[in-house]
């Protein structure tokens, strides 16, 4: 029975996608774009990259550019102060994600 539990508690563990920070909205977009190179490991180490630079809501932004591209077309070109700042956050996240994952 103890032999049970301490299985159970080991597979419990295991599928909880290893690291900190492994899953959530931009690790889902990434597994669910068409693009050809997403796999867990990848998409789960980009989004630990937006766990350490960018926050809930800016995660939420970044997971819409997977599947509207266009919308991050348009927050670069926006001129308004607030898009600037956006594109400097979302910029450091593609440098941190880039040095991490590569």
């Amino acid at each position: 029975m103890k032999r049970l539990i301490l299985v159970v508690a080991i597979l419990a563990v295991a599928s909880c996608g290893g690291e900190r920070g492994s899953t959530g909205p931009v690790a889902n977009a990434c597994m669910a774009s068409d693009r050809g190179n997403n796999n867990a490991a990848l998409c789960g180490c980009v989004q630990r990259a937006a766990h350490q630079t960018l926050n809930r809501s800016e995660q939420r932004e970044t997971a819409r550019y997977f599947s509207d591209p266009e919308r991050l077309q348009r927050m670069k070109l926006d001129d308004r102060p607030h898009a600037d700042e956006a594109w400097r956050r979302y910029s450091r996240f593609i440098d941190t994600a880039e040095s991490m994952c590569s």
